[in-house]
């Protein structure tokens, strides 16, 4: 099997709705686009937080990652948050490996 290229880059606004579909399906806590965008207006200002995509080439979504260093306002102290997914079709290629590296 040949691996699909994927191209990773920072989500963007117009993204936001895919990458939460694809990270709602594995973790705990889903949340929506309103949701989301008042959780990161918590943190406190010029905190990093990093949310990343891999799209095929076709445009599909087939990851996400994201990293924070607080939660809720509450900053971590010696850590930080990461999670990882990859859709079932894109599996197996490295992918997750990929993104857990960049984000």
């Amino acid at each position: 099997m040949t691996a699909t290229p994927f191209s990773i880059r920072p989500v963007g606004a117009g993204d936001l709705k895919s990458w939460l579909d694809l990270a709602n399906q594995y973790r705990h806590w889903q949340e929506d686009v309103p949701g989301f965008r008042f959780e990161e207006t918590l943190r406190p200002p010029g905190e990093p937080a990093l949310g990343l995509g891999a799209w095929t080439a076709d445009g599909v979504l087939a990851g996400m990652a994201e990293a924070a260093l607080s939660e809720d306002g509450a900053a971590y102290t010696d850590r930080a948050t990461g999670f990882v997914a990859v859709a079932p079709a894109y599996r197996r290629q490295g992918l997750g490996t990929r993104l857990g590296s960049e984000v």
